[in-house]
């Protein structure tokens, strides 16, 4: 009986690694067909093996390092941020990281001139970097450079109307601030139709804002 016990326990451990190794195998054919179908993707748009690897390096590694950096040392992303501009000069999403990193340390005036350069190396201004840059004039107080910078943002991305009204009431045009509270809160239900009455959420954002309008109204 006891050989019997062994004999069987004997196959479920080798059932067990049978399984265990087909698991990995499994896993080993899973990236191969995902390295393959990006080898495939990177053929068809014809890129450089050279320019795809360091396109690759970027998006997998030194993205998601600055994002971690910025998080928790700013001073540091920045010095980092600056080897990877060298190496990838023409990313103009690398100045927003470090204009990002330089309004962490309070250094607005730098943080504006990044998020401009962006804009230079991208032959276009856009919402991301317009609104940035709107905010770290606003911190300076440079109110209507910065209510110039959200105007054009919201051109593109109206989720920059709440940025606006702020920097209004900052400035302390509570009228302007009010009517623009009143459009943030038509378009926070124009695009929640269903949930603008239910979801705890958007109701609590919604009454967040009347109330913010109450009060200018009150002074």
């Amino acid at each position: 009986m006891k050989k019997k016990y062994v004999y069987y326990i004997v196959i479920i451990f080798l059932i067990g690694i049978g399984l265990n190794y087909l698991g990995i195998f499994g896993l080993g054919i899973a990236s191969m067909s995902e390295q393959h179908e990006r080898e495939k993707r990177r053929k068809a748009n014809q890129i450089p093996q050279e320019q795809w690897v360091a396109e690759e390096q970027y998006t997998n590694f030194h993205e998601p390092k600055i994002d971690s950096l910025l998080k928790t040392n700013p001073s540091q992303a920045i010095i980092y941020i600056d080897q990877i501009i060298r190496k990838y000069p023409k990313k103009d999403f690398l100045n927003i990281y470090k204009g990002t990193g330089l309004y962490k340390l309070d250094s607005f005036e730098l943080a504006h001139q990044e998020f401009k350069k962006a804009m230079e190396k991208a032959g276009y201004e856009y919402p991301t970097a317009l609104g940035n840059s709107g905010w770290a004039l606003a911190k300076m107080e440079r109110y209507d450079e910065a209510i110039a910078e959200f105007k054009k943002a919201i051109k593109d991305n109206t989720d920059y109307i709440y940025d606006l009204a702020l920097v209004y009431e900052m400035k302390g045009d509570f009228k302007s601030a009010i009517e623009l509270y009143q459009e943030e809160i038509k378009r926070i239900e124009t695009k929640n139709p269903l949930n603008s009455k239910i979801d705890p959420n958007i109701v609590n954002q919604i009454e967040g804002l009347k109330n913010k309008i109450q009060e200018m109204n009150n002074k």
